[in-house]
């Protein structure tokens, strides 16, 4: 019926997308920097990633994003999970804001991990988003006014220092980064989770940096640390979160170590900086003669994209900043008693190239500035001041604008209120036509929100207590229309509730439907908060176990603590092993975060085995590489299956994935040291690798793995001619590797991808074991002069339909799924299926196989073997011969029975209390025996006899007879004693009996020998 209207349905649907987009184009004043510019929509259909990006100086502003489905046209896949077109994630907008704002590149996964939690089960989802690409997130608030007097956050141990938040919002979630700078020996910088951790001086981990700093010129950008690397005019680029040095570039000209530093020193010549336009530099050259100069620096490559020479001298100043691309310079007085009386003394404005004398007062606290610097995030000064961590507001004084023109919206988009910010509100409709008996058009109603628009004068709070995102407007209030919202609360009697549990160490509560149930993690663990969401239809607990992914055991942090230290790769890892053999519960948190070990702990042993003899290299890395397979295995045993469940199946993925590339990693790590025609095995209960370099300067023969004799049965073979096609330097580094239980974390049972020969798991399961090939380290899907051939032994019976398929994942996020891309199946049996695959990349090789006809396949990557098993039943000789076996053994077990019962009631002689027992013994097991017999195969019958026995708690409750998930009666409200009192009443009543039947018993004995006597006597 629809698809007469579904050209109209699209081309309103265009229709409502271009207005949205001409009117949100009209409100340059309140949006960023730069916004006039083509709003940008991007789809990714649930388990693909959605990759934002803006040309070169621009930053990503999202407008708009929802998770869920509000057509079924878009990602259509299987139209009865497609029926829920009203399935939209509340907090879509904020999680892609915190994501992607100010930023030029952005790849989010589209999966329910990402977005907390699921808003619509069993229905194909999809990620929406509207962007911009602006020049800048943060818009100038003005020509500064005056400085405030500073707010005292803690005291530090050391007088020199620095500290900074990163502006970027969402980036680090308010952590706080401080440097104490101690000369030649500043090697590491202490994160602090929020302002409140700062003042009790309680940091989250100490950071150690890959170089030694100079000076206090460092600021945090975007996830990364900028700093002056010691004894040289170069800046270094720090990434927090992977913990690598991203860049090093020198800044030309540049006086550096105490050459041109600000007035008190330390090493100061080089200070970064950060406004709303980015990254800046401010230090002098030899052709400067002493004087400021400012240069702006492209924060990405850090190359200098333009410089200014200032009048000012460097060695003048106290301190510098800059707001809004002026540079303003500081000047107090380092006397005792303290003179508070400092001062702004110069501006210089890089957008018209001129500098002039300032006359604004700065309170000088303590008498000692070391560090100061402008954040845009608040709109305040963070500042070092003879050992005091400072904060001081800053008042603007705006150029005003005129009022944004108005901007008609669609009737069913909800939008943010600017002038409630977070305020969620639906507008009434401007112009509703009227439509009768006719479809209405797809909608793609979407979160969407406006930047707030600046007020004509702000003061900014300091960072303290309070949210330091707000700005706090002095002017008039400015009306607002009425907005009705409208509240449906459910009533109490009403309300439905997911069972109290007891699950992974954690007394569960019971938790209203809807709600998501939040618990301090099991003892033993370093803190964090589990959580379990009840779900509301049905009513249940929404996963089989609670989520764990933030709780890790103490000895997490531990090793953490080592690899920042910088100690043995091969130790860390040893005690790894130690530590997961020791405990006897580890958790999602722990698995996950053993993983990432594990991966930087390749990076580290990297750097250690540089300078090492060719020897004493091999040996150091044969070892390292057993411990770390050892390692991996025993994540992978069956006894830790429970841990990775305490992940939601994304992040099991992701960690699975991880594991696969860095087992991948360390194998080529060790090949890449090993002469040619050498070959080392590695082998654990659930992982076994052999790394060979294979010389390739005459004919290179055809390898396989593992060796004939092996008791292993799956086995994969590269032909000769596609290793000798991927040597380099006369040599072939080749990594193969086998895992045992892996298959089962990694999940692709998403709804639909981009690629057309994508598998969903859901739909098939793992059927063998996951094998693995890499030759160097080649790009992904390139492809081979002859296929890698494999063959895989099933692990489950009576399945059917294999698909030969590989993991094929997103190297950014690491988020995967399987693929038939480029394999087929060569033949297959009832215990074994071949493959083979046309294309090489540089991570594992897996299999898969299913009863799908899928392109020819010829590549090295990730196999394993997936079977079909929607409806896989018993074999209907195996049912016949069961249903014999039963009928037969029940037959004789009730001829027996009935002739026992005719022997004890015939035989008059054999009357007695234990004879009338055996009785009604035999009795009730012919009588259930029958039952059995009669009505084991009588499914048509949905209502018999039950009837009776729950006919009575039904009557009086029927809504707690029977959950959502099992035929039983509810636990939480106590309805279970509708079964349990009278369960308990037949047993205390067979108590009762049973102490009269040994009564008797025992009265029987004992007068049974005086009996004996008296008969003797006669």
């Amino acid at each position: 019926m629809e698809m007469p209207w579904l050209p109209a349905k699209l081309l309103l649907s265009t229709l409502v997308l271009l207005l949205m987009g001409l009117s949100l184009g009209n409100e340059t004043a309140v949006h960023p920097i730069g916004f006039p510019t083509a709003t940008n929509r991007e789809i990714a259909c649930e388990g693909l990633v959605i990759n934002l990006r803006c040309p070169s100086h621009r930053v990503i502003f999202i407008e708009g994003a929802n998770y869920g489905r509000t057509d079924n046209l878009t990602c259509a896949r299987n139209p009865r999970r497609m029926r829920n077109t009203n399935c939209r994630h509340p907090d879509s907008l904020k999680i892609m804001s915190d994501r992607c704002n100010n930023r030029t590149q952005c790849v989010v996964p589209a999966l329910d991990g990402v977005f907390g939690e699921d808003p619509c089960p069993d229905t194909y989802k999809y990620l929406e988003v509207f962007f911009r690409c602006v020049s800048s997130f943060f818009e100038c608030p003005g020509t500064l006014e005056s400085v405030g007097r500073p707010e005292t956050l803690t005291q530090m141990g050391t007088k020199i220092g620095s500290w900074y938040r990163d502006p970027v919002p969402g980036v680090d979630k308010g952590k706080i980064y401080v440097m104490p700078w101690r000369p030649f020996n500043t090697i590491s910088v202490d994160e602090y989770a929020d302002i409140d951790d700062l003042k009790d001086l309680k940091p989250s981990r100490t950071i150690p940096l890959p170089d030694k700093v100079d000076g206090t010129g460092f600021v945090v950008y975007d996830g990364a640390a900028y700093y002056n690397k010691e004894r040289s005019p170069s800046i270094i680029k720090f990434n927090l979160s992977t913990l690598n040095r991203d860049l090093q570039k020198e800044l030309p000209g540049a006086r550096y170590h105490n050459e041109a530093p600000y007035r008190f020193g330390g090493m100061s010549d080089i200070d970064l900086a950060v406004d709303e336009n980015g990254l800046w530099a401010i230090y002098a050259t030899e052709e400067s003669e002493g004087r400021m100069v400012i240069a702006k620096l492209d924060p990405d490559s850090l190359a200098v994209e333009k410089t200014w020479e200032t009048n000012y001298n460097k060695r003048a100043a106290t301190n510098t900043f800059m707001v809004c691309g002026k540079l303003y310079v500081v000047s107090t007085r380092y006397v005792q008693p303290v003179d508070t009386g400092g001062k702004l003394v110069y501006v210089y404005d890089t957008s018209t190239g001129d500098g002039e004398n300032l006359d604004l007062p700065f309170y000088n606290q303590y008498g000692y500035n070391t560090q100061v610097d402008y954040n845009p995030r608040d709109n305040s000064l963070h500042v070092w001041d003879n050992g005091y961590l400072l904060s001081y507001p800053l008042t603007f004084e705006a150029v005003p604008t005129e009022p944004p023109p108005s901007r008609p919206v669609s009737p069913d988009v909800p939008t943010v209120n600017p002038d409630k910010e977070g305020l969620i509100t639906t507008p009434a409709p401007i112009l509703q036509p009227t439509t009768q008996n006719r479809p209405e058009p797809p909608q793609r109603p979407v979160s969407t929100r406006r930047p707030p628009a600046r007020p004509a004068t702000t003061t900014a709070a300091p960072v303290g207590p309070q949210r330091p995102d707000t700005v706090t407007a002095r002017t008039s209030p400015q009306p607002t229309a009425p907005v009705s919202t409208t509240t449906e609360e459910t009533p109490a009697f009403l309300q439905q509730f997911c069972p109290p549990m007891f699950a992974r160490n954690i007394s569960w509560p019971r938790t209203p439907a809807g709600e998501v149930s939040k618990q301090p993690c099991p003892p033993g663990t370093d803190g964090g908060v589990a959580t379990w969401r009840c779900g509301r239809n049905p009513v249940q607990w929404s996963t089989a176990t609670p989520d764990l992914t933030d709780c890790t055991s103490r000895w997490v942090a531990g090793i953490n603590r080592k690899i920042r230290d910088g100690e043995s790769a091969l130790e860390i890892a040893q005690d790894l092993v130690g530590k997961i053999t020791e405990s006897r519960e580890i958790y999602g948190g722990d698995v996950k975060k053993a993983v990432k070990i594990m991966d930087q702990l390749v990076v580290l042993v990297t750097s250690q085995v540089q300078n090492m003899e060719p020897q004493d290299k091999q040996e150091s890395l044969n070892t390292f590489t057993q411990t770390l397979v050892e390692a991996g295995s025993m994540l992978l045993d069956e006894g830790r299956v429970e841990s990775w469940e305490d992940m939601s199946a994304g992040e099991q993925s992701i960690s699975a994935t991880t594991l696969v590339k860095t087992v991948e990693e360390n194998g080529l790590l060790l090949a890449e040291h090993l002469p040619p025609r050498r070959k080392v095995t590695a082998t654990d209960n659930n992982i076994a690798m052999e790394v060979l370099v294979v010389d390739t300067t005459g004919e290179v023969e055809d390898m396989s793995f593992p060796p004939e004799g092996n008791a292993i049965s799956d086995v994969i073979t590269l032909p000769g001619p596609s290793i000798k096609a991927h040597g380099r330097n006369g040599t072939a580094k080749v990594v193969f590797v086998t895992y045992s239980t892996l298959g089962r974390f990694l999940s692709s049972n998403s709804p639909t991808h981009g690629d057309i020969n994508f598998v969903d798991s859901s739909e098939r399961m793992l059927g063998t074991r996951v094998i693995a090939a890499s030759i160097n380290r080649l790009e992904q899907q390139q492809l081979l002069p002859e296929p890698v051939v494999f063959t895989l032994e099933h692990t489950q019976e009576n399945v059917s339909g294999p698909l030969c398929s590989f993991w094929k994942y997103e190297p950014l996020v690491l988020i995967g799924y399987w693929s038939g891309e480029g394999c087929s199946v060569v033949a297959t049996n009832t215990t074994h299926t071949s493959c083979s695959c046309n294309h090489l990349t540089n991570f594992a090789v897996l299999m898969d196989t299913r009863g799908v006809k899928v392109p020819t396949c010829n590549h090295l990557t990730n196999f394993a073997v997936l079977m079909d098993t929607r409806g896989v039943k018993l074999a209907s000789t195996h049912v016949v011969f069961l249903s014999a076996i039963t009928w037969v053994g029940m037959i004789i077990s009730i001829c027996c029975l009935f002739c026992a019962l005719i022997c004890f009631s015939i035989f008059r002689g054999l009357k007695s209390d234990r004879n009338t027992i055996h009785k009604n013994l035999c009795f009730n097991l012919i009588i259930a025996e029958l039952f059995f017999l009669i009505g084991i195969d009588k499914t048509q019958y949905q209502v018999g006899v039950p009837l009776v026995v729950v006919g009575v708690s039904a009557a009086i409750d029927h809504r707690s007879y029977g959950t959502d998930k099992y035929c039983w009666l509810q636990l939480d409200n106590y309805f279970i004693w509708s079964f349990v009192g009278p369960v308990c009443l037949i047993l205390l009543l067979n108590v009762v009996f049973l102490t009269i039947a040994m009564y008797k018993m025992y009265v029987h004995i004992t007068h049974k020998p005086d009996q004996t006597r008296t008969n003797t006597l006669k």
